[in-house]
């Protein structure tokens, strides 16, 4: 049977909504929002016509911090591209947020941004007293400021802060040293749509690699790498199982295994999980 709220929510969206638009007009917190929107056609489109989605609309007090540390003169462009990725696909009313971490795709598809072949993901993670957070690029957290305002198609969620686009894992790379690999063998992995990596990110496991790497030549540099790379899967935490056979980049498998709340892969434990990234997700490990 679906639950009580689900029968609410259609109800009432029925009842009271309103065109997506209208809405964001008739609330003044969203008017830089709006700014940004109809300076688009193609924003304004999306809009208009939008369907089950839910939009993660940016305050008018998100905007004027992002904007006072960035050139307030945004291509059009990457106006479309950062808005693309406030607008989710499907409805996600708060009460509906399970107290694990859940992934909904984006309307964000230019490859000039993301390379997720379903749109990028951003994370939505209860805290310890419920209230739900967004996750989005480089761990940036936002909150709900207003919940759950209805119109046509699905819901406003408007939040203090404005999510931030997942960048490439390259700076993991070169932090992790694997940079000095044969690039070839390494961009063909590392830019490909849809990866899992797993990247080693301790002092002891930085300090294991760099006293190993001076011996090992270009192609077993670019191994190491490989065998750290997932191709055609986005394990994000929550798609990760204990006893999950995975297939690496460089040809042979790793192993899931998950102990109480711990994950580990083979042997190394994962330290922090679910980094977002342009083509995917990175886990940081401990070996």
């Amino acid at each position: 049977m679906a639950p009580l709220f689900f029968f609410v929510f259609v109800f009432v969206s029925h009842v009271q909504s309103q065109a997506l638009l209208s809405v964001m007009e008739q609330h003044v917190e969203l008017s830089a929002f709006n700014h940004y929107v109809n300076s688009s056609s193609t924003l304004t489109s999306l809009f208009s016509s939008a369907n089950n989605i839910t939009l993660l609309a940016p305050s008018n007090a998100a905007f004027q911090t992002w904007l006072s540390n960035r050139s307030p003169t945004l291509s059009s462009d990457q106006i479309e591209a950062l808005l693309s990725y406030h607008v989710l696909h499907g409805v996600f009313p708060t009460v509906s947020l399970s107290p694990k971490p859940q992934f909904a795709s984006s309307f964000l598809t230019n490859t000039s941004y993301a390379n997720v072949t379903s749109g990028q993901k951003v994370e939505f993670l209860p805290t310890i007293n419920g209230d739900p957070q967004i996750v989005s690029g480089n761990k940036s957290i936002s909150d709900f400021s207003t919940k759950d305002i209805l119109f046509t198609g699905g819901l406003i969620q408007i939040i203090d802060t404005v999510l931030t686009i997942p960048l490439s894992y390259e700076l993991l790379v070169t932090q992790a040293n694997l940079c000095a690999a044969d690039a070839n063998l390494v961009n063909a992995v590392l830019y490909r749509p849809n990866m899992t990596f797993f990247a080693p990110n301790t002092q002891e496991a930085l300090a294991a690699f760099n006293e190993i790497a001076p011996n090992m030549s270009q192609s077993e540099l670019a191994g190491a790498f490989n065998y750290h790379a997932i191709p055609n899967f986005i394990g994000y935490s929550s798609q990760l199982k204990s006893g999950m056979q995975l297939k690496t980049a460089q040809g042979t498998n790793v192993t899931i295994t998950i102990q109480g709340n711990t994950t580990f892969v083979n042997g190394a434990k994962i330290v922090t999980s679910d980094y977002l990234v342009a083509n995917g997700v990175v886990h940081m490990i401990d070996g």
